[in-house]
C-alpha cells in the first residue's frame, strides 16, 4: 500500500536589504532563527530585485507556520524589517478552515438575537425600538425588503444591539408627516399626546428588557462579550488575508463551545411542545376575556366614569378570587405569555381587566332592572 505525501506549504517573504547586510549574514540570522525545524522545512534565502531579500519556506502545515511564527517575532517585530508577503499557503488553508467555523458562531449570535428580540417585541422588533444609530447604519447599505435586519449588522453592531439603551425615538429626532400622524393618532387632548411623546422618547435597556432573562448575572455576559469582541478581531484577520496562525484557529474553536454553551441554554428556555399547547389555550381564554372586556366597557363606559360603590368594590374582590387562583395554576407560563401577548395589547386595556367580573356583574344588573 503506497503512503499519500504530506502536502507541502510554501511560504515567501522579500524583506527590504539593511545597508549594513548581505546576503550570506542575512542567511545566518534565518538558519539561527529556524535551527530547530532545520531538518523538518526546506529554507532558501536568495536576492530579489529591487533591493531585497527572499525567505523560501516549504513544508507541512504545522512546521510552515510554526516558522513564520519565529520570522514575525524576530526579523519584523524584533529587528523592524520592512517586507512583503509573496505567498502564505500555509496561511491561506488554515484562514480556510476557520472560516466555517466563524460562520457558524455568527450564524448562532444572530438567530440567538433575532429570537430573543421576537419572543418579547414580535416579528416588528425593527420597527418598534431599534436604535436610530443602527437604522441608519443598516438601511443605508441594503433595502430591508429582503433581508432581515441582523443580517446586515457588522459583528460589533450585534454587540451594541445587547448593550444599547435606547428609545423609539430620539430627543433631537426630526419628525416626518406619518410620524405626526401616529403621534397624533387617537389621542383627545394635549396631555395625552405629551405622554405618548414622553413615552416614545424613554430610554430603555434592550438587556433588561431581553438579554439579561439568558444570562445569571451581567458579569457573566460580560465573558461572552469578550470572547466575541475577540473572535471580532479573528474574523478581520481571516477575511482580510492577515496572519492567522494555528493556535488562532484552535482559539476561535474554544470561543465557539462557549457561544454553543449560551445558544444552548437559550434553546433550554423555549416552550416545550407541550408548554406551547398549554399556551396556546391560555392565549385563547385571554383573548376570550380581552373580547367580552371590549363589550362590557362599551356598554358600562359611564358607570366608571363616576365613583364605585362599596358594594361593587366588594362584588369585585369576591369576582377577582377566582382570576388570582387562576394566575397561580399557570404562574409558570406567565413569563412566556407576558413576552408573546404583552406587546400586541394596548396598555390602556389593562387597567380594565381586573374589573371585568364586576363590569359583567353591573352590566347583567342592569338588564334586570
Amino acid at each position: 500500500m503506497k503512503l499519500i505525501p504530506k502536502r507541502q506549504y510554501r511560504l515567501e517573504i522579500a524583506f527590504e536589504k539593511k545597508k549594513t547586510s548581505t546576503l550570506p549574514n542575512f542567511k545566518k540570522m534565518v538558519r539561527n532563527t529556524l535551527s530547530e525545524f532545520s531538518k523538518s522545512v526546506n529554507l532558501d534565502v536568495r536576492a530579489g530585485k529591487n533591493n531585497c531579500y527572499i525567505l523560501s519556506i516549504c513544508g507541512s502545515l504545522e512546521k510552515v507556520d510554526e516558522c513564520h511564527r519565529e520570522i514575525e517575532e524576530y526579523f519584523i517585530k524584533r529587528l523592524n524589517y520592512n517586507f512583503v508577503r509573496l505567498s502564505d499557503e500555509a496561511g491561506n488553508e488554515i484562514r480556510k478552515r476557520a472560516y466555517p467555523v466563524l460562520a457558524r458562531i455568527e450564524q448562532r449570535l444572530r438567530l440567538f438575537i433575532e429570537n430573543a428580540l421576537v419572543g418579547v417585541y414580535g416579528f416588528g422588533w425593527w420597527q418598534k425600538i431599534a436604535p436610530s444609530k443602527l437604522k441608519t447604519s443598516v438601511e443605508k447599505k441594503e433595502s430591508l425588503e429582503s433581508h432581515r435586519p441582523l443580517e446586515l449588522m457588522q459583528f460589533d453592531e450585534l454587540i451594541y444591539l445587547i448593550n444599547v439603551n435606547c428609545s423609539v425615538w430620539e430627543n433631537n429626532k426630526l419628525l416626518t408627516a406619518d410620524e405626526y400622524l401616529s403621534l397624533l393618532n387617537g389621542c383627545k387632548s394635549v396631555d395625552e399626546v405629551k405622554k405618548k411623546l414622553g413615552e416614545r422618547i424613554t430610554p430603555f435597556s434592550l438587556w433588561d428588557n431581553v438579554f439579561s432573562r439568558y444570562f445569571d448575572n451581567r458579569d457573566n455576559w460580560k465573558g461572552a462579550e469578550k470572547a466575541i469582541s475577540m473572535i471580532i478581531k479573528q474574523r478581520h484577520k481571516v477575511m482580510h488575508h492577515r496572519p492567522f496562525h494555528i493556535n488562532d484557529l484552535a482559539l476561535i474553536r474554544k470561543k465557539e463551545k462557549m457561544i454553543n454553551s449560551l445558544i444552548t441554554k437559550h434553546a433550554k428556555s423555549m416552550l416545550s411542545e407541550e408548554e406551547r399547547s398549554e399556551v396556546k389555550k391560555e392565549l385563547n381564554v385571554i383573548g376570550g376575556y380581552l373580547s367580552e372586556l371590549a363589550q362590557a366597557f362599551q356598554v358600562q363606559q359611564k358607570l366608571f366614569s363616576s365613583s364605585v360603590s362599596s358594594s361593587v368594590i366588594q362584588s369585585m374582590a369576591r369576582s377577582l378570587a377566582p382570576i388570582m387562583q387562576a394566575q397561580k395554576q399557570y404562574a409558570h407560563l406567565q413569563k412566556h405569555i407576558q413576552n408573546i401577548i404583552m406587546p400586541k395589547i394596548d396598555p390602556s386595556v389593562f387597567k380594565f381587566l381586573d374589573y371585568l367580573p364586576a363590569i359583567k356583574e353591573i352590566n347583567e344588573t342592569t338588564e334586570e332592572e
